[in-house]
């Protein structure tokens, strides 16, 4: 479940490249550091976060050795790790290197647009360990500076948004969770389209809370609803499943969750045949 938000952050992840200053000038260290920089985000993408990990753990060490502790790029990848950790479910790591971010940047007043990203990982690792009080302060945080800079249709804003519904949706808040999702895909629906990952979280995330909603209304035995709930989180998380077979292939752990995702809808359900199907997809059947 929690491989829905990644998808989002990684579209402000801030990798730009290295341009060095000072006594290093060296073509061979701009060029190592491009190279680190650029493997650890294709090996993220790709769904391989231990070799990301390594890259840009290398990565960070060229920059704190050549610019400094303090430099804004020592910040940036202290932030990417941070995402890193973020995956690979070590929060006090991940916390620890957002955190360190966060204090290079909070000291640079001319980059506050590149807290947005600090804020928004901080956010996602607090409503990962379920201190939602937290994670929505720093989702608001992001968002503030985002509008005031960015504008309404920023794709920076449909990921605050989007860090905010997955805020609500875990304190099963689902209408709201809907509201902020929805909102998300208004925007990434303008920006990349429909064959986009941002996208494709979008429509999983409200996928899930339609799900959700319908075994809540089914335990309640509320269930003159729950036929319409059904048929919502199905169009959306097969909309979602869809992008991700024809972007990252049928292998990708975000790939692999959505057929999860599928499958747990049709089990619970009672729809065993549908369920198994999806389930003998996500591993590899």
């Amino acid at each position: 479940m929690k491989k829905v938000i990644y998808s989002a952050i990684i579209g402000i992840i801030l990798v730009s490249g290295l341009s060095y200053g000072g006594n290093i000038s060296q073509e061979e260290l701009i060029q190592k550091d491009m190279e680190l920089e650029n493997n650890g985000k294709i090996a993220y993408q790709n769904g391989d976060y231990e070799l990301s990990s390594k890259y840009w753990e290398e990565c960070l060490n060229l920059r704190i050795d050549n610019l400094g502790e303090n430099h804004i790029k020592t910040a940036i990848m202290y932030n990417n790790l941070s995402v890193i950790y973020i995956e690979i479910k070590n929060y006090d790591k991940a916390l620890k290197y957002a955190k360190k971010a966060l204090d290079i940047l909070e000291k640079i007043p001319e980059e506050e647009n590149e807290l947005i990203a600090i804020y928004l990982a901080i956010a996602t690792i607090y409503d990962d360990i379920k201190n939602y009080e937290e994670a929505l302060i720093y989702s608001k945080k992001a968002l503030r500076i985002i509008k005031k800079n960015l504008g309404e249709n920023s794709p920076y804003t449909a990921s605050a948004y989007n860090s905010l519904g997955l805020i609500y949706y875990h304190k099963k808040e689902y209408q709201k969770a809907l509201k902020y999702f929805k909102k998300s895909l208004e925007i990434d629906l303008k920006v990349y389209g429909e064959q986009h990952m941002n996208t494709a979280t979008d429509y999983n995330n409200i996928g899930l809370s339609y799900r959700d909603m319908a075994i809540e209304y089914d335990n309640n035995l509320d269930l003159q609803k729950v036929p319409e709930l059904i048929k919502k989180a199905l169009a959306n998380l097969k909309k979602s499943l869809e992008i991700r077979e024809r972007i990252l292939g049928k292998k990708h752990p975000h790939t692999i969750q959505s057929y999860s995702d599928i499958g747990l809808l049709y089990e619970y359900f009672n729809n065993k045949e549908l369920a198994l199907r999806y389930y003998q997809k996500a591993n590899g059947f």
